[in-house]
């Protein structure tokens, strides 16, 4: 037990230390790890295996402590090595890259960049939200960025924002621009993430309704 545990205290220091060191995660990866481990070894020790009610009987206790040292790991990376994303922008700025402006470059506490870029939707028909209404070679051209930036190792994302809540999908609007179509399908393909939120509009306030799903083939 003391030469497993050393082992995996180093092991998890290192993994701890490759991935941003946090001394939460890496008591709360530490304990979850031990417990498990802890529990196979006792199991496979102290019993005989066998498919019997007594068998299973007898590991009860040790099945219920796995249980909690999975828990704990996933508790822990849930809460300790989540992103988290913050930026500070006034009301109409704009990221400019390679000559074209793209609307949020978010950034997490370890630095890591995300560019986002928004659309606005307006057309809605029997429940499918579409985008675009009207040929827009500057959406394409933001797509094709993003997709270059993803392939770059950037991480990029597209978020289409339906100024209605009465849609319950999204697709591009292929037979209206389909270029701007074969750009976003490519961008999927490559890794560019892909989103769409509906809005309650009022006369005083707007309010986030609900994300609808994206469906990109035809």
């Amino acid at each position: 037990y003391v030469i497993c545990f050393l082992i995996l205290s180093i092991l998890i220091i290192i993994q701890s230390y490759l991935s941003t060191f946090n001394p939460w995660g890496f008591i709360g990866l530490m304990l979850g790890s031990w417990i498990i481990i802890g529990s196979l070894l006792s199991i496979i020790l102290r019993y005989k295996f066998s498919l019997t009610s007594k068998y299973i009987k007898s590991i009860n206790s040790f099945t219920a402590h796995i249980g909690v040292g999975v828990m704990i790991i996933g508790v822990t990376y849930s809460s300790v090595y989540q992103k988290e994303y913050n930026y500070n922008m006034k009301i109409g700025d704009e990221v400019t890259i390679e000559n074209h402006r793209i609307d949020f470059l978010l950034e997490n506490r370890f630095g890591s960049k995300f560019y986002l870029e928004v659309k606005s939707v307006t057309y809605v028909n029997q429940g499918i939200a579409k985008f675009p209404d009207a040929v827009t070679l500057r959406g394409t051209n933001h797509v094709k960025l993003l997709t270059k930036l993803k392939k770059d190792g950037i991480d990029t994302g597209i978020i289409f924002v339906c100024q209605r809540p009465d849609a319950e999908i999204f697709t591009p609007m292929w037979e209206r621009d389909k270029s701007f179509f074969e750009a976003l399908k490519h961008a999927e393909n490559v890794g560019v993430k892909i989103w769409c939120i509906t809005l309650n509009i009022g006369l005083k306030k707007i309010k986030y309704f609900k994300q609808i799903p994206v469906k990109l083939d035809i």
